[in-house]
C-alpha cells in the first residue's frame, strides 16, 4: 500500500526516478502496471503521460510464454496509446525468434485495440521478407480489411 501512495506521489511530483527506485528494489510489475495506470486514467497533460509512458516501457520485462506475464495487456495498452511504431516493430522483431506465441497474442491485442493509421504505418514498417511479417499476417490483413 505504501509503494502504491509513493507512486502516486511520485507521479504527482514527476519524480519518476522513485518510481524506478521502487521497481529496482522490489521487481514488482504491478507496480508499472499501476503507474500506467494512474497515469492513464488521471488528468496528466498528454505531453506528461506520454513521458510516463515512455519511461516505463523499457522497465517491464519482456513478456515470455514461460512466465504467462499478464503484463503482456499493459504493454499492448502502452504502445496503443503511445502509437509508436517503432517501439512496436522493435518489440515484434525481438519476440519473434524466441518467443512467437507471445508476438502472435501481442498482434492480435494491436488488432483489437490500435487505430488504422498506427497499424498500418507498423505494417508497413515490419521488416520486408522477414520472419516478423510472416508471423503476424493478419496485421497486414486486418489493416486491408479496414
Amino acid at each position: 500500500m505504501r509503494a502504491l501512495q509513493a507512486i502516486g506521489i511520485a507521479l504527482e511530483s514527476r519524480r519518476l526516478d522513485i518510481i524506478e527506485q521502487l521497481y529496482e528494489k522490489t521487481q514488482d510489475s504491478s507496480l508499472l502496471a499501476y503507474s500506467m495506470e494512474a497515469v492513464l486514467d488521471n488528468h496528466f497533460p498528454l505531453s506528461y503521460r506520454d513521458q510516463v509512458l515512455n519511461f516505463l516501457y523499457p522497465l517491464f520485462p519482456s513478456p515470455t510464454i514461460d512466465s504467462k506475464s499478464p503484463y503482456t495487456h499493459y504493454l499492448t495498452r502502452l504502445l496503443v496509446t503511445l502509437s509508436n511504431p517503432a517501439l512496436t516493430v522493435s518489440l515484434l522483431d525481438s519476440l519473434v525468434p524466441k518467443e512467437k506465441l507471445v508476438a502472435y497474442q501481442l498482434a492480435f491485442d494491436l488488432v483489437e485495440g490500435g487505430a488504422q493509421d498506427f497499424l498500418e504505418t507498423v505494417r508497413n514498417d515490419l521488416p520486408a521478407g522477414d520472419e516478423v511479417r510472416l508471423i503476424v499476417p493478419w496485421v497486414v490483413h486486418a489493416v486491408n480489411m479496414t
